[in-house]
């Protein structure tokens, strides 16, 4: 019996599913009607890399009276499923970027200065250390050295934190009436400025529209150091191919052009 099969079976609740949304090997996420409610249903397979549910549970309940991320209607940490109520709405790829800058660096100015309470979340660098650790097992390539080296360094350097989602990729935004930020699985304390890299390097921002969003998010955009943040954009694309080659990913036909696309550009 599969691990959706096994919980419906055993749910006390009233959950029909509709479709699926994606299967991957950590997780498996369906579009459903939870007590009549539209849901989005997502259950856990491997944890090794992101967050467990109760994590998720308490940063997300948090997040959801901030207007940052949907609510959450039902969590179970025994079977690792979390039930969110589903956002009508456009993921970031559909939506002109001129709609959305200000949104956007509103609410990334927000999520930054909350105060997000997670004792059990770890800081980013623990989560590198899982990567370097799965990596170890099968002898780290010469860029994967490299990668982490320039992590390390640069970490070390500003040990500055907030609240950060560490995974904001186009998909992972919605955009309704407002922006709302989903799959908090690797959220946790980070330097800022790697969200702002993320979101950058996914939205494909020109120098004018990082000016106008900095404009926003930082409300002096004079006092943003712009030689910090791209170092922080050449890490996220480090992280980005250290994730493919910690969950051994490199030959997924999701990820494979992805993959040599970051080897080419980082050597």
């Amino acid at each position: 019996m599969s691990n959706i099969e096994n919980f419906l079976n055993t749910a006390k609740k009233d959950i029909a599913l509709i479709k699926t949304i994606q299967k991957t090997k950590f997780s498996e996420v369906y579009e459903c009607r939870l007590d009549g409610k539209d849901a989005v249903l997502k259950i856990k397979t491997d944890c090794t890399f992101e967050n467990e549910i109760g994590i998720e549970e308490i940063i997300v309940d948090q997040l959801h009276k901030l207007n940052l991320a949907p609510q959450i209607l039902h969590a179970d940490t025994e079977k690792k499923v979390v039930i969110y109520e589903k956002v009508v709405g456009s993921d970031l790829s559909t939506v002109s970027k001129a709609n959305i800058i200000s949104k956007c660096a509103k609410q990334l100015k927000k999520l930054h200065n909350s105060n997000i309470v997670c004792d059990d979340c770890g800081s980013f660098e623990s989560k590198i250390k899982k990567y370097e650790h799965a990596i170890a097992q099968n002898s780290p390539n010469s860029l994967c050295r490299s990668a982490f080296k320039f992590i390390y360094e640069l970490v070390a350097r500003d040990k500055h934190q907030v609240f950060c989602h560490n995974d904001l990729n186009l998909s992972n935004i919605m955009y309704s009436d407002d922006i709302f930020f989903i799959d908090w699985d690797y959220a946790g304390f980070n330097h800022p400025y790697f969200d702002l890299a993320l979101l950058f390097n996914a939205m494909n921002l020109t120098s004018n529209e990082e000016y106008n969003f900095l404009s926003i998010y930082a409300d002096q955009e004079h006092n943003f150091d712009h030689e910090l943040l791209k170092e922080y954009k050449k890490m996220s694309l480090y992280v980005e191919y250290l994730w493919i080659v910690a969950t051994s990913s490199q030959e997924n036909p999701k990820y494979a052009t992805r993959f040599d696309e970051l080897s080419t550009l980082l050597r």
